[in-house]
């Protein structure tokens, strides 16, 4: 009971910070996903355990899915999340099938089959988390990096604790259902973590320069000294600031500019893909009508010009951030460019130059 207590607990708090998070990435979406599937396998397990449904270890048997999760972290690799996840569940339906068909039409020992089953969960376990650590060291995944790792770890520890307690003593296999428990509110710990990271670094320290683009760099980066090639082409190149002209008054230019850098550039919701004037405007609760001419008296002259400066700016924070360790692909999804192309057109518009220039002085 208090497992599953401190599992809701956590779950709940999860929850509510998803929703205080503006920013929401399709990752987050993958974690809420998770940390709802083991909320409600918890409740299964408990459900079968206290109430004496099923007589079946059930917790050991759902350690079968548990597996699939590792494809959620994986760039480019979600969608086989979905399939893992139906191959593993044929797997789990098969299993349970033939329990209660050995349980009650044979006289077959059924601490053979626990053996079987236990000996499954394990393997499952250290394949899917090998085939993660292969896919982290092909090709780093930026944000999902330490959540895949520390998954990875816990399916180790997962496949090394349920081993160890099923061999500890055979007649307390139901004791799988508390290991199973205990990783679920890991799990739900781990996706809460996640996501007070997000929306602790959202709060991304931000000059506002009358029109809120000039970016001071995440954490520790305002004590890394730039090469001074790098800090040339950033001085010749600098971006201008938005000054807007006469024909808004200027309390109402200082209050959309105090609107857009508190909504916009402090959450960083300019890095969504599609974001458009008008979700723009419901978020700022300003008029449309009045953000356009906002933006048409201001130096980036147009919306979209704007959200590109703001987008490039940040894509030469996380530059000196990473000391020139990443890619223009890597920059471009990162500064929320739904292309290359369009990053690359973005950044010559504003700064004169390639981004590979940047990377490379």
């Amino acid at each position: 009971m208090i497992l599953l207590f401190l599992i809701v607990l956590s779950f709940i708090s999860f929850v509510l910070l998803y929703n205080y998070n503006t920013t929401k990435t399709q990752f987050s979406r993958y974690a809420m996903y998770m940390a709802s599937l083991f909320v409600v396998s918890s409740f299964v397990v408990f459900i079968s355990k206290y109430k004496a449904l099923f007589y079946i270890p059930v917790g050991l048997i759902l350690s079968f899915l548990i597996g699939s999760c590792v494809f959620l972290f994986l760039k480019d690799k979600a969608k086989m999340f979905y399939r893992s996840l139906l191959i593993n569940g044929i797997i789990f339906s098969t299993v349970v099938i033939v329990y209660f068909g050995l349980r009650y039409f044979s006289a077959i020992n059924l601490i053979h089959y626990h053996w079987l089953v236990n000996i499954g969960v394990v393997v499952s376990c250290l394949f899917y988390a090998s085939l993660g650590y292969i896919n982290y060291m092909k090709r780093s995944n930026q944000v999902q990096d330490n959540f895949l790792i520390a998954y990875i770890v816990m399916l180790l520890s997962y496949a090394c604790i349920s081993g160890i307690t099923f061999l500890s003593n055979k007649n307390t296999l139901f004791d799988q259902d508390y290991v199973f428990m205990f990783f679920s509110l890991a799990v739900v710990l781990l996706s809460l973590m996640h996501e007070y990271i997000i929306v602790r670094n959202s709060q991304e320290k931000v000059v506002d320069t009358g029109g809120g683009l000039a970016f001071s760099a995440m954490g520790d980066v305002e004590s890394k000294a730039l090469d001074e090639s790098y800090l040339t082409i950033i001085n010749e190149k600098r971006v201008a600031e938005v000054v807007v002209v006469e024909e808004l008054q200027e309390n109402e230019r200082m209050e959309i500019s105090q609107l857009l850098y508190e909504r916009i550039i402090k959450t960083k919701v300019f890095l969504q893909e599609d974001l458009s004037l008008n979700h723009l405007a419901s978020i700022v609760q300003v008029n449309e009508k009045r953000l356009r001419k906002y933006f048409k008296q201001s130096d980036a002259s147009s919306y979209k010009a704007y959200i590109n400066r703001l987008k490039i700016e940040y894509a030469v924070n996380l530059v000196s951030e990473r000391n020139k360790q990443i890619t223009v692909e890597e920059l471009s999804v990162l500064a929320g460019f739904s292309t290359r192309l369009a990053f690359y057109r973005a950044f010559v518009q504003v700064h004169g130059f390639p981004p590979s220039k940047l990377l490379h002085e």
